[in-house]
């Protein structure tokens, strides 16, 4: 969404784009909240964002594949995480 509208987008068409590529909308709650907390050390020296964390957190809670552009991810040795690079 924040691509989007930087790019120039309206908010209303953006939801739009966005609602035909979302599937689900999951709850940043307590639980994944202190997942991607404790994901902190791990992740600091390759500069990942707490929205990065999150999405780690979700898609290790999932059992789920992480999927990113970004390269720093493929370096993280944490075993119960599955990353897979698009690019």
């Amino acid at each position: 969404m924040t691509r989007l509208l930087l790019d120039g987008v309206d908010l209303f068409s953006a939801r739009k784009r966005i609602d035909k590529i979302v599937q689900a909308t999951i709850p940043f709650d307590l639980s994944l909240a202190l997942d991607a907390a404790k994901l902190s050390r791990t992740t600091s020296c390759f500069g990942l964002s707490l929205g990065d964390r999150a999405c780690l957190a979700t898609a290790m809670q999932r059992h789920a594949t992480a999927i990113t552009s970004d390269k720093a991810w493929a370096k993280l040795d944490i075993p119960s995480l599955k990353v897979k690079l698009i690019r």
